[in-house]
């Protein structure tokens, strides 16, 4: 069976939380830029709406609105490392519990993500800072080991989604989607190393918070 070093899977997480290496890595230069906030172009009474059942809205499409308050939801569940196909895992499914704030005033998401590895807790910060009024945000975690950009999908603070596309310490690459609801959060990604490709799933629930204090300390034990 393959080795996977655990401390990847934060990185893989939400928006990227850990790297394996201490080394330093600076943001991209050129970030994807996600839709600007712009109105949307006015409509004579009667006049259809032109996108078709489930479109994301467009740039055009953006507006500006009031940011909602600062708020903090938490999550339980697992990622799932295997070949590129998929058809080989890799380990076992790994638990986690992640905290997530966003703040619109301060244009920041930030998330703790707390798993265990090799029997002992271990939690990974993260901050995403918004790039000017777009959709996109710059990713790093608490240490300095990795960066990139995930760009949210959706309209501002009322996101439904993101894609990623990260650079770890040692020389990985992230592309990949994942979906936000009321119920939690699914994600894919395709993870090029040195060496081979990688396939990441993960399957978040949302929780209250007496259940994620109670998750974390069981995980402690």
């Amino acid at each position: 069976m393959r080795i996977v070093n655990a401390s990847l899977v934060c990185m893989l997480m939400l928006g990227g939380c850990c790297a394996t290496s201490s080394s330093s890595q600076t943001a991209p230069k050129d970030p994807p830029q996600g839709p600007a906030e712009t109105g949307p172009e006015p409509r004579t009474p009667g006049q259809a709406d032109p996108r078709q059942p489930g479109q994301e809205p467009t740039g055009q499409e953006q507006r500006d609105e009031i940011p909602p308050p600062q708020r903090v939801a938490y999550y339980k569940g697992q990622t799932q490392l295997s070949s590129g196909d998929g058809k080989t895992p890799y380990g076992p499914p790994i638990s986690v519990v992640v905290k997530r704030t966003v703040d619109p005033d301060a244009g920041t998401i930030t998330e703790s993500v707390s798993q265990l590895v090799k029997g002992k807790l271990v939690t990974h910060l993260a901050t995403m800072r918004r790039v000017g009024k777009t959709n996109a945000f710059q990713v790093s975690d608490q240490a300095n080991t990795y960066s990139g950009t995930l760009v949210f999908l959706g309209r501002p603070w009322a996101f439904t989604g993101w894609t990623y596309h990260l650079k770890g310490a040692e020389g990985w690459l992230v592309e990949g989607r994942a979906h936000i609801s009321e119920a939690g959060i699914t994600a894919r990604k395709i993870i090029t190393t040195p060496k081979d490709k990688l396939l990441s799933e993960e399957q978040l629930e949302q929780i209250t918070e007496p259940e994620y204090t109670k998750h974390l300390e069981q995980m402690s034990r």
